[in-house]
């Protein structure tokens, strides 16, 4: 007769770290751990209560000699485990290899929550987590692990049900204008640098980034290709795009950047319009008429190079930023975001997940 299987898996994230943790569970699974595991006391993983913690060693049952892995084992339900111990990629390895050893299977974290009777919904929240870029959006996603978005679309079927429709709209639309927000929870916002060249856009991607990432060259474009660099604001992941300068030209190869630099605009989240020192307002308001951008894409212009007596006088509606001294940056990167996010989530807030 064949035993019954266990499986495992790994719930800590890919890369090494201090700690690892390892799931086990199916109703071979205490038979497993008896077979490798060395508690420090005489309570055993079958015999130990729930939620109960056990400290010890994992020993390989092929090489007893070697010294074991010190491990923490806390039991979750009638036939799962979890296994802490260090976080190496060798002592993950040989844990790995251990319960392989022993007949367990490896399997994955979805399979696991299935056996913690986690919702179908919630599985795909911790999917999410999982991959979670900054500490605000994986608080974001935490909430609604924790059942915000639950919450929030029964509020709205309880006005609905006590006869309140304009109350259950207003809150409808408001947590259906969170898909921006979920959709750029793993995604990084895209912000396009464009302008003419030389009206600096790569010495501003560099100031931004705190390091050369662009190119910086005094010869009329220079930049070909598009220049991807991610960072993150106010606890928001970006994508900072910077293109080739926007103009007519016969040069081949800059014809093309000039190309990809508008199919990055088509793309983009929000444009940055840059200009400098050599613009006029009446130059600058003609390129906003000219611009035809998707009508849902937001734009900024900002001014490079305002630290330069011959900078000219803007309108409040152009942003002044020298990439030079660092001025205006700051408040540069304030107006991307609020013009991306005027309204993001405060803590316990819903958001739309469903596409």
């Amino acid at each position: 007769m064949l035993k019954p299987c266990a499986l495992f898996c790994r719930l800590t994230g890919s890369g090494p770290g201090a700690l690892a943790t390892t799931a086990l569970w199916g109703e071979g699974a205490a038979d497993v751990l008896d077979s490798c595991f060395h508690p420090k006391g005489k309570t055993t993983p079958r015999t130990m209560d729930l939620s109960a913690v056990l400290f010890g060693q994992l020993i390989d049952p092929e090489a007893p000699e070697e010294t074991g892995e010190d491990v923490v084992v806390a039991r979750t339900d009638k036939t799962g485990f979890v296994i802490h111990g260090h976080g190496g990629a060798a002592a993950i390895a040989r844990t790995a290899r251990i319960l392989s050893q022993l007949g367990a299977k490896e399997s994955d974290a979805d399979n696991w929550r299935i056996h913690q009777n986690v919702s179908e919904e919630n599985r795909k929240i911790l999917s999410m987590l999982e991959q979670a870029p900054t500490y605000r959006t994986a608080s974001i996603l935490l909430d609604q692990y924790n059942g915000a978005g639950r919450r929030t679309r029964e509020r709205i079927a309880q006005l609905r049900a006590d006869g309140k429709e304009e109350q259950a709209l207003v809150l409808e639309k408001r947590f259906y204008e969170t898909k921006a927000v979920a959709r750029h929870l793993l995604v990084p916002w895209r912000v396009v640098f464009i302008g003419r060249p030389n009206v600096g856009k790569s010495s501003l991607l560099n100031a931004i980034l705190g390091y050369q990432r662009s190119i910086v060259n005094a010869r009329q474009g220079t930049t070909r290709d598009l220049v991807h660099a991610q960072t993150t604001i106010d606890g928001w992941l970006f994508e900072f795009v910077d293109a080739a300068g926007i103009r007519e030209t016969t040069d081949e190869l800059e014809r093309e950047g000039v190309s990809r630099a508008k199919n990055a605009v088509a793309e983009a989240d929000l444009v940055v319009r840059l200009f400098d020192e050599k613009d006029s307002m009446a130059e600058i308001e003609s390129a906003r008429a000219a611009d035809s951008f998707r009508s849902d894409v937001p734009t900024i212009d900002a001014l490079n190079k305002c630290d330069l007596d011959s900078a000219p006088l803007t309108d409040e509606s152009v942003l002044r930023v020298s990439a030079v001294e660092g001025t205006g940056i700051e408040t540069l990167l304030q107006t991307i975001v609020q013009t991306l996010i005027p309204d993001p989530p405060q803590p316990g807030d819903g958001i739309w997940l469903n596409g």
